[in-house]
């Protein structure tokens, strides 16, 4: 299995080189692009989790490709390297959804630190959405289904003292759902 998909944007041919080099002995799966517009097209047929982009480049300059493939993938981390570093373009950088800013020559070593600390970030972010789906399947009044006016008196019930903040004893017979109920209770 291959690492995350990495795509390099770079007018630099020797620059795209070594950084593609680089990242593959590293694991990572990359594709490389010379211009914004071409990385744009790339983004539209193949789905890349980490961009690396050259800040200023002929045509569209790596803010404008940064915005272009988060409007496509959202999801996308966008790092920009650039050889003219200010503080105003790095908050500009930041503002368009980049996740780190690397100054070039790029640095080996922190470019490795970087990648991994941004592989980690995505990696957290998707497992924060799938707990938060799974935890909403689990709990929650909605998904207790009942039919009965009993059992959806009980409900209404439930969900008053569920926003209290009073001890609550269930009580019944096995299987009448006392476990759902609780776990609704507990994470309303």
């Amino acid at each position: 299995m291959s690492g995350p998909r990495v795509l390099i944007v770079d007018d630099e041919k020797v620059q795209r080189d070594l950084l593609q080099g680089f990242l593959e002995k590293e694991g990572y799966d990359v594709t490389s692009a010379a211009s914004g517009e071409e990385a744009v097209e790339l983004a539209s047929s193949q789905g890349f989790e980490i961009a690396l982009i050259d800040l200023k480049m002929p045509g569209m300059d790596g803010v404008a490709t940064l915005r272009s493939l988060r409007e496509k993938n959202p999801e996308l981390a966008g790092i920009i390297m650039t050889a003219f570093a200010s503080v105003d373009t790095a908050v500009s950088a930041m503002k368009q959804g980049a996740h780190e800013y690397l100054t070039k020559p790029i640095d080996l070593t922190e470019l490795k630190i970087v990648l991994g600390r941004t592989v980690e970030k995505q990696r957290l972010i998707v497992e924060n959405i799938y707990l938060k789906q799974e935890l909403e399947a689990r709990v929650g009044f909605e998904k207790v289904i009942a039919e009965s006016n009993g059992m959806k008196e009980v409900l209404s019930t439930v969900a008053r003292v569920a926003r209290s903040r009073a001890t609550v004893l269930l009580t019944g017979e096995s299987g009448t759902g006392k476990e759902v109920v609780a776990r609704a209770i507990h994470y309303a």
